[in-house]
């Protein structure tokens, strides 16, 4: 068996909640999720204090503060995320738009959570894709993986070697 270090245990149900949810209210539950755990961090009385578009350390957090938001987050959402989380997505806005197109994309999109297998060629409106449809899906998220690993690859992904395997 091998461990999919991108996980944590001590999921708070959020995955569940979040695989439960239909594909328009997955956005507002990662963004109420967030307000939330910013708002407890910084001592706000409730989420609706934190403004969305104003940046965390303008609100008052410090460096110690965001090392409490990592932890929260990273406990609650069960990934891991990166230490420097708070300083590159520096407001709820920035940390959504992070969270759900590079940690949550397949759940935000109606592609993972609990029922995956029953799911997996579907798209969020939940149509059928055909298989050449999902290849094209492949490629283009493969190149854009070869993409961000520049010259760290020595050969390229395509979807024609990830068929083969």
């Amino acid at each position: 068996e091998t461990r999919d270090e991108s996980r944590v245990p001590g999921t708070n149900g959020f995955a569940v909640r979040l695989a439960a949810a239909g594909p328009e209210q997955r956005a507002a539950i990662l963004r109420e999720t967030i307000a939330r755990e910013v708002a407890d961090v910084l001592g706000f009385a409730s989420p609706d204090a934190v403004d969305p578009a104003q940046g965390f350390f303008a609100m008052g957090m410090n460096s110690i503060l965001t090392l409490q938001l990592h932890e929260r987050l990273e406990g609650l959402l069960g990934r891991r995320l990166p230490p420097t989380l708070a300083f590159e997505h520096p407001t709820v806005e920035a940390l959504f738009d992070y969270l759900a197109h590079e940690v949550f994309a397949r759940e935000m999109n109606g592609l993972g959570g609990a029922d995956t297998a029953s799911t997996a060629g579907r798209t969020a409106s939940g149509a059928a894709q055909t298989e050449e449809e999902l290849m094209a899906l492949l490629e283009e998220r493969l190149e854009g993986l070869n993409s961000r690993e520049g010259s760290s690859t020595s050969t390229p992904v395509s979807s024609e070697t990830a068929r083969s395997r």
